[in-house]
Protein backbone atom coordinates (compact mmCIF):
# COMPACT_ATOMS: atom_id res chain seq x y z
CA UNK A 1 0.00 0.00 0.00
CA UNK A 2 2.88 2.21 0.92
CA UNK A 3 4.53 1.23 -2.20
CA UNK A 4 1.64 2.10 -4.78
CA UNK A 5 0.71 5.38 -2.72
CA UNK A 6 4.73 6.55 -3.67
CA UNK A 7 4.72 5.38 -7.37
CA UNK A 8 1.14 7.06 -7.55
CA UNK A 9 3.00 10.55 -5.98
CA UNK A 10 6.27 9.90 -8.06
CA UNK A 11 4.27 9.66 -10.98
CA UNK A 12 1.34 12.70 -10.41
CA UNK A 13 5.16 14.38 -9.33
CA UNK A 14 6.47 13.99 -13.09
CA UNK A 15 2.96 14.63 -14.69
CA UNK A 16 3.11 17.94 -13.03
CA UNK A 17 6.63 19.06 -13.72
CA UNK A 18 6.31 17.69 -17.37
CA UNK A 19 2.84 19.36 -17.44
CA UNK A 20 4.62 22.83 -16.24
CA UNK A 21 7.81 21.79 -18.60
CA UNK A 22 5.54 21.85 -21.78
CA UNK A 23 3.54 25.47 -20.65
CA UNK A 24 6.97 26.81 -19.75
CA UNK A 25 8.14 26.13 -23.25
CA UNK A 26 5.13 27.15 -24.88
CA UNK A 27 5.05 30.37 -22.74
CA UNK A 28 9.01 31.01 -23.73
CA UNK A 29 7.67 31.62 -26.98
CA UNK A 30 6.78 34.90 -25.71
CA UNK A 31 8.87 35.98 -23.11
CA UNK A 32 12.30 33.85 -23.22
CA UNK A 33 12.28 32.55 -27.72
CA UNK A 34 14.12 29.70 -28.31
CA UNK A 35 15.45 28.17 -31.45
CA UNK A 36 17.66 24.94 -32.64
CA UNK A 37 17.63 26.91 -36.37
CA UNK A 38 20.72 28.49 -35.79
CA UNK A 39 24.43 27.70 -37.37
CA UNK A 40 27.92 29.91 -37.06
CA UNK A 41 29.00 32.04 -40.20
CA UNK A 42 32.32 33.32 -40.45
CA UNK A 43 33.96 35.67 -43.03
CA UNK A 44 34.86 33.43 -45.82
CA UNK A 45 36.54 34.52 -48.98
CA UNK A 46 36.57 32.84 -52.25
CA UNK A 47 39.93 33.40 -54.17
CA UNK A 48 40.31 33.35 -57.94
CA UNK A 49 43.10 33.35 -60.09
CA UNK A 50 43.61 36.62 -62.27
CA UNK A 51 45.64 35.00 -65.14
CA UNK A 52 44.42 31.92 -66.89
CA UNK A 53 46.93 29.11 -67.17
CA UNK A 54 48.34 26.16 -65.86
CA UNK A 55 49.02 26.12 -61.92
CA UNK A 56 52.91 25.89 -61.61
CA UNK A 57 53.32 26.04 -57.75
CA UNK A 58 50.98 25.44 -55.12
CA UNK A 59 52.27 27.12 -51.92
CA UNK A 60 49.85 26.04 -48.75
CA UNK A 61 48.22 22.93 -48.40
CA UNK A 62 44.07 22.66 -46.70
CA UNK A 63 44.00 23.54 -43.11
CA UNK A 64 47.16 25.99 -43.20
CA UNK A 65 46.98 29.28 -41.63
CA UNK A 66 48.49 31.97 -43.69
CA UNK A 67 48.80 35.77 -43.29
CA UNK A 68 47.52 38.37 -45.18
CA UNK A 69 50.21 38.71 -48.38
CA UNK A 70 51.00 34.98 -48.26
CA UNK A 71 51.86 33.12 -51.55
CA UNK A 72 48.95 30.60 -52.21
CA UNK A 73 50.04 29.47 -55.74
CA UNK A 74 51.56 30.67 -58.90
CA UNK A 75 50.71 30.02 -62.49
CA UNK A 76 53.00 28.95 -65.31
CA UNK A 77 54.16 32.45 -66.80
CA UNK A 78 56.56 31.43 -69.67
CA UNK A 79 53.46 32.27 -72.34
CA UNK A 80 52.99 35.95 -70.37
CA UNK A 81 56.62 36.66 -70.54
CA UNK A 82 56.87 35.92 -74.44
CA UNK A 83 53.79 38.38 -74.73
CA UNK A 84 55.73 40.65 -72.71
CA UNK A 85 59.12 40.70 -75.12
CA UNK A 86 56.85 41.05 -77.73
CA UNK A 87 55.51 44.65 -76.17
CA UNK A 88 58.44 45.73 -75.62
CA UNK A 89 59.82 45.29 -78.77
CA UNK A 90 57.06 46.96 -80.33
CA UNK A 91 57.33 49.88 -78.05
CA UNK A 92 61.17 49.93 -79.09
CA UNK A 93 60.37 49.86 -82.04
CA UNK A 94 58.05 53.04 -82.08
CA UNK A 95 60.39 54.76 -79.87
CA UNK A 96 63.23 54.48 -82.63
CA UNK A 97 60.73 56.00 -85.38
CA UNK A 98 59.94 58.78 -82.79
CA UNK A 99 63.65 59.55 -82.71
CA UNK A 100 63.90 59.67 -86.21
CA UNK A 101 61.10 61.48 -86.62
CA UNK A 102 62.71 64.03 -84.33
CA UNK A 103 65.47 63.85 -86.31
CA UNK A 104 63.63 64.70 -89.78
CA UNK A 105 61.51 68.08 -87.36
CA UNK A 106 65.13 69.33 -86.70
CA UNK A 107 65.96 68.91 -90.53
CA UNK A 108 62.68 70.65 -91.79
CA UNK A 109 63.12 73.45 -89.25
CA UNK A 110 66.80 73.96 -90.74
CA UNK A 111 65.33 74.21 -94.13
CA UNK A 112 62.46 76.14 -93.54
CA UNK A 113 64.77 78.57 -91.61
CA UNK A 114 66.41 78.74 -95.40
CA UNK A 115 63.69 78.60 -97.27
CA UNK A 116 62.73 82.08 -95.04
CA UNK A 117 66.21 83.91 -96.39
CA UNK A 118 65.55 82.48 -99.88
CA UNK A 119 62.32 83.81 -100.12
CA UNK A 120 63.26 87.34 -98.67
CA UNK A 121 66.00 87.44 -101.16
CA UNK A 122 63.66 86.77 -104.25
CA UNK A 123 60.71 89.07 -102.76
CA UNK A 124 63.56 91.93 -102.78
CA UNK A 125 64.60 90.61 -106.36
CA UNK A 126 61.09 91.31 -107.95
CA UNK A 127 60.57 93.94 -105.95
CA UNK A 128 63.45 95.77 -107.30
CA UNK A 129 62.94 94.63 -110.93
CA UNK A 130 59.05 95.76 -110.55
CA UNK A 131 60.91 99.11 -110.03
CA UNK A 132 63.02 98.78 -113.07
CA UNK A 133 60.38 97.41 -115.02
CA UNK A 134 58.10 100.94 -114.60
CA UNK A 135 61.68 102.75 -115.68
CA UNK A 136 61.57 100.32 -118.88
CA UNK A 137 65.12 99.72 -117.82
CA UNK A 138 64.53 95.83 -118.32
CA UNK A 139 62.33 93.65 -120.21
CA UNK A 140 58.89 92.18 -119.21
CA UNK A 141 60.42 88.32 -119.71
CA UNK A 142 62.86 89.37 -116.78
CA UNK A 143 60.26 90.41 -114.46
CA UNK A 144 58.18 87.86 -115.25
CA UNK A 145 61.05 85.32 -114.52
CA UNK A 146 61.78 86.65 -111.07
CA UNK A 147 58.57 86.68 -109.91
CA UNK A 148 57.80 83.22 -110.80
CA UNK A 149 60.90 82.60 -108.64
CA UNK A 150 59.61 84.60 -105.82
CA UNK A 151 55.80 82.62 -106.22
CA UNK A 152 57.98 79.06 -105.99
CA UNK A 153 60.18 79.95 -103.73
CA UNK A 154 57.11 80.78 -101.37
CA UNK A 155 54.80 78.06 -102.06
CA UNK A 156 58.20 75.67 -101.40
CA UNK A 157 58.26 77.23 -98.04
CA UNK A 158 54.71 77.09 -97.47
CA UNK A 159 55.17 73.14 -98.36
CA UNK A 160 57.96 72.61 -95.92
CA UNK A 161 55.56 74.38 -93.05
CA UNK A 162 53.00 71.84 -93.60
CA UNK A 163 55.58 68.82 -93.43
CA UNK A 164 56.94 70.02 -90.46
CA UNK A 165 53.05 71.05 -88.66
CA UNK A 166 52.08 66.84 -89.84
CA UNK A 167 55.56 65.39 -88.59
CA UNK A 168 54.93 67.78 -85.14
CA UNK A 169 51.35 66.15 -84.51
CA UNK A 170 52.71 62.66 -85.50
CA UNK A 171 54.98 63.11 -82.90
CA UNK A 172 52.72 64.46 -80.32
CA UNK A 173 52.98 67.12 -78.03
CA UNK A 174 54.39 66.41 -74.49
CA UNK A 175 54.87 63.13 -74.93
CA UNK A 176 51.35 62.57 -76.44
CA UNK A 177 52.20 60.54 -79.09
CA UNK A 178 49.37 57.31 -79.45
CA UNK A 179 51.33 54.68 -80.20
CA UNK A 180 53.67 55.32 -77.83
CA UNK A 181 50.68 55.43 -74.94
CA UNK A 182 49.44 52.26 -76.62
CA UNK A 183 52.68 50.50 -76.62
CA UNK A 184 53.57 51.59 -73.05
CA UNK A 185 50.02 50.67 -71.92
CA UNK A 186 50.46 47.17 -73.70
CA UNK A 187 54.09 46.29 -71.78
CA UNK A 188 52.46 47.87 -68.30
CA UNK A 189 49.81 45.14 -68.96
CA UNK A 190 52.05 42.40 -69.75
CA UNK A 191 53.81 43.54 -66.54
CA UNK A 192 50.47 43.33 -64.11
CA UNK A 193 50.31 39.74 -65.92
CA UNK A 194 53.55 38.72 -64.95
CA UNK A 195 52.97 39.91 -61.70
CA UNK A 196 49.04 38.47 -60.84
CA UNK A 197 50.56 34.96 -61.83
CA UNK A 198 51.49 34.55 -58.48
CA UNK A 199 47.76 34.84 -56.07
CA UNK A 200 48.47 36.10 -52.70
CA UNK A 201 46.00 35.55 -49.94
CA UNK A 202 43.88 39.03 -49.04
CA UNK A 203 43.51 37.92 -45.76
CA UNK A 204 44.39 35.94 -42.89
CA UNK A 205 42.99 32.77 -42.20
CA UNK A 206 42.81 29.24 -42.48
CA UNK A 207 43.23 27.89 -46.26
CA UNK A 208 39.79 25.35 -46.84
CA UNK A 209 38.24 24.14 -50.22
CA UNK A 210 41.76 23.80 -52.21
CA UNK A 211 40.95 22.87 -55.40
CA UNK A 212 44.58 22.48 -57.41
CA UNK A 213 46.54 20.38 -58.81
CA UNK A 214 50.24 21.07 -60.50
CA UNK A 215 49.58 21.68 -63.97
CA UNK A 216 46.02 21.76 -63.81
CA UNK A 217 44.35 24.96 -66.52
CA UNK A 218 42.66 27.27 -64.19
CA UNK A 219 40.91 30.44 -64.88
CA UNK A 220 38.72 33.14 -63.37
CA UNK A 221 35.44 31.54 -64.11
CA UNK A 222 35.80 29.58 -60.76
CA UNK A 223 37.26 29.82 -57.12
CA UNK A 224 40.58 27.95 -56.51
CA UNK A 225 40.55 28.08 -52.68
CA UNK A 226 38.90 30.01 -49.47
CA UNK A 227 39.83 31.25 -46.80
CA UNK A 228 38.00 31.04 -43.51
CA UNK A 229 38.56 34.13 -41.54
CA UNK A 230 38.33 34.76 -37.61
CA UNK A 231 37.11 38.19 -38.25
CA UNK A 232 33.41 39.52 -38.44
CA UNK A 233 32.70 35.81 -37.31
CA UNK A 234 28.58 35.69 -36.40
CA UNK A 235 25.91 33.61 -35.60
CA UNK A 236 22.57 33.56 -37.45
CA UNK A 237 20.20 32.12 -35.55
CA UNK A 238 16.10 32.00 -36.91
CA UNK A 239 13.65 32.44 -34.59
CA UNK A 240 9.98 32.13 -34.18
CA UNK A 241 7.79 35.24 -35.52
CA UNK A 242 6.60 35.41 -32.04
CA UNK A 243 9.81 36.52 -31.24
CA UNK A 244 9.51 40.08 -32.67
CA UNK A 245 9.35 41.89 -30.06
CA UNK A 246 11.95 40.21 -28.04
CA UNK A 247 14.63 40.40 -30.65
CA UNK A 248 16.15 43.96 -30.38
CA UNK A 249 19.32 44.37 -28.13
CA UNK A 250 18.38 41.05 -26.40
CA UNK A 251 20.51 38.96 -24.53
CA UNK A 252 21.14 35.46 -25.75
CA UNK A 253 22.60 32.25 -24.12
CA UNK A 254 23.79 30.30 -27.10
CA UNK A 255 24.87 26.71 -26.88
CA UNK A 256 27.00 24.68 -29.29
CA UNK A 257 26.65 20.93 -30.74
CA UNK A 258 30.82 20.80 -31.02
CA UNK A 259 31.22 22.05 -27.55
CA UNK A 260 29.00 20.04 -24.84
CA UNK A 261 28.94 21.70 -21.58
CA UNK A 262 29.73 24.98 -22.81
CA UNK A 263 27.41 28.15 -22.62
CA UNK A 264 27.90 31.37 -24.05
CA UNK A 265 27.05 34.21 -24.20
CA UNK A 266 25.52 36.92 -27.13
CA UNK A 267 23.72 39.73 -28.29
CA UNK A 268 20.73 39.95 -31.08
CA UNK A 269 22.66 43.10 -33.30
CA UNK A 270 19.98 43.05 -36.13
CA UNK A 271 17.36 41.03 -37.74
CA UNK A 272 16.00 41.02 -41.36
CA UNK A 273 12.73 42.79 -41.57
CA UNK A 274 11.22 40.48 -44.05
CA UNK A 275 13.60 40.67 -46.78
CA UNK A 276 14.94 38.57 -49.19
CA UNK A 277 18.25 37.86 -49.24
CA UNK A 278 20.58 34.10 -49.81
CA UNK A 279 17.71 31.50 -49.40
CA UNK A 280 16.51 32.43 -53.60
CA UNK A 281 18.35 33.91 -56.66
CA UNK A 282 20.17 36.85 -56.98
CA UNK A 283 17.33 38.89 -58.78
CA UNK A 284 14.78 38.29 -55.64
CA UNK A 285 17.49 40.41 -53.45
CA UNK A 286 15.32 42.90 -51.91
CA UNK A 287 12.11 41.56 -52.74
CA UNK A 288 9.74 40.98 -49.76
CA UNK A 289 10.24 37.24 -48.05
CA UNK A 290 8.83 34.54 -48.88
CA UNK A 291 6.16 33.13 -47.23
CA UNK A 292 4.77 30.20 -47.76
CA UNK A 293 1.17 29.55 -48.95
CA UNK A 294 -0.44 27.44 -46.44
CA UNK A 295 -4.01 26.20 -46.53
CA UNK A 296 -3.95 24.08 -43.42
CA UNK A 297 -5.91 25.17 -40.08
CA UNK A 298 -2.52 24.93 -38.08
CA UNK A 299 0.29 25.88 -40.19
CA UNK A 300 4.14 26.45 -39.78
CA UNK A 301 5.24 29.68 -38.06
CA UNK A 302 7.28 32.12 -40.44
CA UNK A 303 11.40 32.09 -39.37
CA UNK A 304 12.84 35.66 -38.80
CA UNK A 305 16.85 35.74 -39.18
CA UNK A 306 18.57 37.48 -36.72
CA UNK A 307 22.45 38.10 -36.55
CA UNK A 308 24.37 37.28 -32.77
CA UNK A 309 27.40 38.45 -31.86
CA UNK A 310 29.62 36.57 -29.69
CA UNK A 311 32.66 37.28 -27.90
CA UNK A 312 35.63 35.00 -27.56
CA UNK A 313 34.63 32.19 -29.55
CA UNK A 314 36.92 28.97 -29.80
CA UNK A 315 39.04 28.55 -32.75
CA UNK A 316 38.47 25.36 -32.84
CA UNK A 317 34.28 26.11 -34.46
CA UNK A 318 33.90 26.15 -38.18
CA UNK A 319 31.79 28.20 -40.40
CA UNK A 320 28.03 26.53 -40.39
CA UNK A 321 28.26 24.56 -36.83
CA UNK A 322 25.22 23.61 -35.17
CA UNK A 323 24.13 25.92 -32.43
CA UNK A 324 21.11 26.48 -30.01
CA UNK A 325 20.09 30.18 -28.94
CA UNK A 326 17.64 31.14 -26.30
CA UNK A 327 16.62 34.66 -25.90
CA UNK A 328 17.59 35.72 -21.64
CA UNK A 329 15.19 38.45 -20.34
CA UNK A 330 16.90 41.21 -18.89
CA UNK A 331 13.33 42.05 -16.81
CA UNK A 332 11.90 38.58 -15.92
CA UNK A 333 13.88 37.05 -12.90
CA UNK A 334 11.60 33.91 -13.61
CA UNK A 335 12.40 33.54 -17.43
CA UNK A 336 15.82 34.44 -17.00
CA UNK A 337 16.38 31.68 -14.69
CA UNK A 338 14.51 29.33 -16.50
CA UNK A 339 16.70 30.12 -19.69
CA UNK A 340 19.87 29.81 -17.63
CA UNK A 341 18.20 25.98 -16.75
CA UNK A 342 17.33 25.00 -20.04
CA UNK A 343 20.18 25.97 -22.00
CA UNK A 344 22.34 24.53 -18.95
CA UNK A 345 20.50 21.12 -19.64
CA UNK A 346 20.94 21.22 -23.38
CA UNK A 347 24.75 21.76 -22.92
CA UNK A 348 25.07 18.35 -20.95
CA UNK A 349 22.66 16.88 -23.25
CA UNK A 350 24.62 17.44 -25.56
CA UNK A 351 27.46 15.23 -24.31
CA UNK A 352 25.75 12.46 -25.45
CA UNK A 353 23.75 13.51 -28.89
Amino acid sequence: MNLQHCTRKVGMTVFIILLLLGASMVLSDLYAPFTTNAYLQKYVVSITTEVKGNVERIFVHNGDFVKEGDPLFSIDKHDIVEDRGVAYANMVIIQQHLSRLRVEISQTEEKIEQQKESLNNKKRHFLRYKTLSKKHTISTEQLDDARLEYLEARKDLQDSQLELESKQIELGKDGGNGGLLLAQALLDRSDSKIAKTTTYAPVSGLVTNMQLNVGEAINSSRPQVAITSGKHTRLIANFNEKALGKLDGANVLVVFDALPGQIFEGKVTSKDSAVQFALHADADIGKEAYIQRDDRWIRKSQQVRSVIEIDNLPAELVSGSKATAMIKPKNHGFWRTFSSTIMTFISWFHFIY
